[in-house]
C-alpha cells in the first residue's frame, strides 16, 4: 500500500513540477516523504517509471509533455526505468541444445530468453525512447528493470551526448521463493549484449548474466558472449561491475560454472577503476600462476569499496592495501556434489583471515560459513567478532536450503555468539540469522537477542520450511505468530530499539542448482512475514510495542505487480495461487502428521 501512495504521490507530483512548480514547493513542507519525492523532481530526477499495459495513458500524459516542452526537456537530467512488464515471456528461438531441448516437459524448467510484448508496451516504449532522444540535458539513465534494455531505448542512447548510463544488476535471476518454471527476462543473448557495444564509452554502472557455457565458442560465427563482455567492460568508465555465469540454462542440462578469468585480462589495457565488484558462478581455484597474477593486475584495488564472490580463492588475490566496506561470500552448499560453483572445498581458515585483514567492513555476508564464526577454539571465534565490533553495521550469516528434503538440520548460531555479537558490536544494526525451528529453542533464542543484542534496529530470522511430523515441538508459522514474535521481543522492555523484524519460513535456494534432481514442491510454500513500526508511531520511548505494520513480502509484491497486468509476476505467483498464498499466511503449514492438516 505504501509503495502505490508513493507511485500516485510522484504522478500527481511529476504533473505540478510541469505546470505548477511553486505548488510543488509548497508540497514538499507538508511531510518527509512529499519532501523526499517533490526534492527529486525538483532536481530534474524522473526515477520512477514503470512500463507497464496498464501505465499507457500514465506514462503518455508524462512523456508527452516532455516531449513537447524544450523547456521540461532541458529541465530533465535524470531517468530511472523502476521496471518493465510484458504480456508473457517466451523461449527464445535458438538452436538446440545452446538453450532448449525439444520436448514440451523439457520446456517447463528453462529460461525464457526473448519477451513477447503487447502492443501497450512497444508504444510505451517507443515514446520513452523518443523523449530520450529531445533531452540534450540529459545526463543519467538507469536501467532496473528485470528485462533487458530493447534496441530502441539502446539507439536512443546512443545519441544521446552527455548521458551516463547504469544497468542494475536484475536479483530476479535468484528467485527466492520461484514456483514450476524459471522465468528470468535479464539473461544476455548474443544479439543484447552486442547491443551494448556502441554505448560502452557511457556505461558506469554493468549488471549482467551470461550463460556459463559462452566462456568458449558455441557457435562458430558468433564471438563467446564473455569475450563480448570484455571489449565492452576494456573502454568503459565503469565504477561497478555485477557479472552472474548462468549455471543451469534448463533442467535436463548440466550445471557448469566459469573456471577462466581470460575473457576480462586480455581485453583489459588499463587496471578497472571500479568501486564495486561482483563475480558469481566464476572460480579461480584451478587457474595458474599467470591467470591469477593477470586478475590481480587488471583491477585497481584501490578503489574497490564492496566484492561479491563465490570463489573464496578470489579474496587471496586481492591487494593488501585494499580495504573493504562490504563483503559478500557465498559458498556452495555442502550438500552439493555435482553443481557446484567452486572446484575445491572452501578454507574457512583463509576467509577468516582475509576478514581480519580488513578494518572498515559496514557490511559482512556469509553464506554456508558458520565455520567461520564458529570453530573448536572460542578465543579465535571470540577475537574475530570482536575484530568486526569496531565498524560493523549489517551481518548475515545464513544458509542455503536444499530443493529436496534433508533429515539434517540447518545450523543457527550459537546463543554464545549472539552474547558476544552484542557485547562487541555496538555498532551493529542489522542482523540476518537462522534460528532454532522448535517453538521452546525458538523462544530461547529470542530472549537471548532482546536481551544481548539491544543495539539492533532490523533483525532477520530464517526458518526452514514446516515438515509434517514436527509437532507438538513445532507450530506453523504465520502472519499472527510473527505479529507475536514482535511483541515477545520488545515486552518487557530491556532497551530493544527493534523497528524492523522479517521473519523468512524457508531459506533462499538456487532454482539453477536443481537440475535432474527431484523437485520439492515445499519449495513453493516459502514465504516472508515482516513486521515493522510505521514512522509515525516511532517515537524516543520505545518501552512497548505499539502499533505495527504487518503482512506477507510474497503478498504485498504480487498485489504490487497485479496493478500492472495481469500477468507481471515473472516467477513468484499468479492469480490462481492468490487463496493458497492467504490461507499460507493465515494458518502456515501444517505439521502434524499426513492428512491432519489442511496442507
Amino acid at each position: 500500500m505504501q509503495a502505490l501512495c508513493t507511485d500516485v504521490l510522484y504522478d500527481v507530483f511529476f504533473v505540478l513540477w510541469l505546470s505548477h512548480r511553486s505548488a510543488l514547493l509548497n508540497a514538499s513542507l507538508v511531510c518527509k516523504i512529499w519532501h523526499q519525492i517533490a526534492q527529486h523532481i525538483l532536481n530534474g530526477c524522473l526515477d520512477n517509471v514503470v512500463i507497464s499495459p496498464n501505465n499507457v495513458e500514465q506514462n503518455r500524459k508524462i512523456f508527452e509533455r516532455v516531449e513537447a516542452s524544450e523547456e521540461f526537456q532541458k529541465k530533465l537530467h535524470s531517468i530511472t526505468v523502476r521496471d518493465v512488464f510484458s504480456s508473457r515471456l517466451v523461449p527464445a528461438e535458438m538452436t538446440v541444445p545452446e538453450f532448449i531441448q525439444p520436448n514440451e516437459e523439457q520446456r517447463q524448467r528453462m529460461y525464457r530468453i526473448r519477451e513477447e510484448r503487447n502492443q501497450k508496451t512497444q508504444i510505451q516504449l517507443g515514446q520513452l525512447a523518443r523523449m530520450i532522444s529531445k533531452c540534450a540535458s540529459l545526463c543519467n539513465f538507469v536501467w532496473e528493470a528485470k528485462p533487458r534494455i530493447p534496441a530502441i531505448i539502446m539507439d536512443a542512447l546512443r545519441d544521446s551526448p552527455n548521458c551516463r548510463i547504469q544497468i542494475q544488476f536484475r536479483d530476479d535471476y535468484y528467485a527466492h521463493h520461484s514456483g514450476s518454471a524459471f522465468i528470468f527476462p535479464s539473461i544476455e543473448t548474443h544479439e543484447s549484449i552486442s547491443l551494448l557495444v556502441p554505448i560502452a564509452s557511457k556505461l558506469t554502472r554493468l549488471g549482467v548474466i551470461l550463460p556459463a557455457t559462452e566462456i568458449s565458442s558455441v557457435d562458430e560465427t558468433k564471438p563467446p558472449m564473455f569475450q563480448t563482455l570484455g571489449r565492452i567492460v576494456s573502454c568503459a568508465p565503469l565504477q561497478s561491475l555485477s557479472v552472474h555465469a548462468a549455471g543451469l540454462l534448463h533442467s535436463s542440462s548440466d550445471f557448469h560454472s566459469v573456471t577462466n578469468i581470460g575473457w576480462l585480462t586480455d581485453n583489459i589495457e588499463l587496471p578497472l577503476q571500479v568501486q564495486e565488484i561482483r563475480l558469481s558462478n566464476i572460480c579461480l581455484c584451478d587457474a595458474s600462476a599467470l591467470e591469477t597474477d593477470a586478475f590481480r593486475k587488471s583491477i585497481c584495488w584501490h578503489n574497490v569499496r564492496s566484492v561479491h564472490f563465490t570463489c573464496p580463492s578470489m579474496l587471496s588475490l586481492i591487494s593488501p592495501d585494499c580495504q573493504l566496506t562490504s563483503l559478500t561470500v557465498d559458498l556452495d552448499p555442502p550438500y552439493e556434489d555435482l553443481n557446484v560453483s567452486c572446484t575445491k572445498t572452501p578454507s574457512f581458515q583463509s576467509i577468516r583471515a582475509f576478514i581480519l585483514s580488513q578494518h572498515r567492513l559496514t557490511h559482512l555476508s556469509v553464506s554456508q560459513g558458520h565455520q567461520v564464526f564458529e570453530t573448536d577454539n572460542e578465543a579465535l571465534d571470540h577475537a574475530l567478532i570482536r575484530h568486526l565490533g569496531h565498524t560493523i553495521r549489517s551481518l548475515a550469516i545464513h544458509e542455503i536450503e536444499a530443493p529436496y528434503p534433508l533429515t539434517k538440520k540447518r545450523l543457527a548460531l550459537l546463543p554464545k555468539t549472539l552474547v558476544t555479537i552484542g557485547a562487541t558490536c555496538p555498532h551493529l544494526r542489522s542482523l540476518n540469522t537462522p534460528m532454532p525451528d522448535e517453538d521452546a529453542a525458538g523462544v530461547f533464542y529470542a530472549n537471548c537477542i532482546k536481551k544481548h543484542l539491544t543495539q539492533l534496529h532490523h533483525l532477520t530470522l530464517t526458518l526452514s520450511l514446516e515438515q509434517p511430523g514436527q509437532y507438538p515441538g513445532r507450530t506453523p508459522v504465520n502472519l499472527q505468530r510473527s505479529v507475536d514474535m514482535w511483541s515477545h521481543l520488545l515486552t518487557p522492555y530491556t532497551g530493544l530499539t527493534l523497528r524492523t523484524l522479517l521473519v523468512c519460513v524457508g531459506a533462499k535456494c538456487s532454482n539453477e542448482r536443481l537440475g535432474k534432481q527431484v523437485w520439492d514442491p515445499m519449495r513453493e510454500y516459502q514465504r516472508r512475514f515482516i513486521v515493522q513500526k510505521p514512522e509515525q508511531y516511532e517515537t524516543k520511548d520505545d518501552t512497548l510495542p505499539g502499533v505495527v505494520w504487518a503482512n506477507c513480502v510474497e503478498l504485498d509484491d504480487f498485489l504490487a505487480a497485479q496493478k500492472y497486468g495481469d500477468r507481471t509476476t515473472y516467477a513468484a505467483y499468479n492469480i490462481s495461487y492468490l487463496d493458497i498464498l492467504q490461507r499460507m499466511i493465515a494458518d502456515g503449514l501444517g505439521t502434524r502428521g499426513f492428512g491432519e492438516d489442511d496442507f
